[in-house]
């Protein structure tokens, strides 16, 4: 198998290659966006606000959802009336726009 990573300087995470049945070897491949085709990676996340205070935090969830629900999967949605917690799969430039403090360990979403 060759190595994709040689003589590569940028950093290379969360991406697979296999070379095992190539016609040919490939060639280096040096980002991620270049070695994905434009296909964007999704990540697996489990998201838990209340709303116990005020609405604020459910407003910008159910805003957040609609701007990225072409792109978003929502595995489980539960809520206790004033708590949700949602499992979601979605590009990573959707979990960055979450609080940190959001995101929460789970069978769904794995331990963070």
């Amino acid at each position: 198998m060759v190595s994709i990573t040689n003589g590569c300087t940028g950093q290379i995470s969360a991406v697979t290659f296999c070379a095992k049945h190539a016609q040919n070897s490939p060639s280096k491949i040096c980002s991620v966006s270049r070695a994905l085709s434009g296909k964007s990676m999704k990540r697996r996340i489990t998201v838990y606000i209340d709303h116990l205070d005020d609405n604020t935090d459910y407003l910008f969830m159910k805003a957040w959802i609609e701007k990225w629900k072409s792109e978003l999967h929502i595995e489980d949605y539960s809520s206790g009336g004033y708590e949700h917690c949602w499992d979601f799969e979605v590009p990573e430039a959707a979990v960055l726009e979450l609080p940190s403090e959001w995101l929460c360990a789970s069978d769904w979403a794995g331990i963070e």
